[in-house]
């Protein structure tokens, strides 16, 4: 059983918080916005489909900061593994631009119920904790967080 191939978005907004969410499936599991990487796209076409698929956010309302040069992996808990052991995430800083803000209700998929505006290093403590290492490794190699 192998990785699936995801993205991971991280969106900071002007004051240097970033946008966390609950999913809508799993009352209290916050996390940010993911998803699998189609065989047509790169992984930055699915970053930007991601983005307005579970956030509703379009292209003129971020700006793309950084692209993770590394991926990261996590392996998923034995009762949510299905056809993949886990995830391997290629991730993508996001900026939203001022005086845009986040509605919900727009988004594609429904994915999440509510979200927060946190700092960086409040994420790595309310994340499951199988996603902890790899948001940790994340978020400092995008100058989010120290080591």
């Amino acid at each position: 059983m192998s990785y699936r191939q995801a993205v991971a978005l991280i969106i900071q907004n002007p004051e240097g918080r970033l946008f966390f969410a609950e999913r809508a499936d799993a009352e209290g599991a916050w996390q940010f916005p993911q998803g699998g990487i189609d065989a047509d796209e790169t992984a930055e076409q699915a970053a930007w489909r991601e983005l307005k698929e579970e956030t509703g956010l379009s292209e003129d309302q971020v700006i793309l900061l950084k692209e993770s040069t590394d991926w990261t992996t996590y392996d998923l808990p034995k009762e949510f593994v299905r056809s993949w052991k886990g995830q391997k995430q290629k991730w993508f800083l996001f900026l939203l631009k001022e005086g845009v803000e986040v509605d919900l209700s727009t988004a594609a998929d429904q994915e999440f119920s509510q979200y927060k505006w946190i700092l960086p290093e409040d994420c790595i403590h309310q994340v499951a904790g199988f996603r902890k290492d790899s948001y940790r490794l994340a978020m400092h190699n995008l100058g989010l967080i120290e080591a």
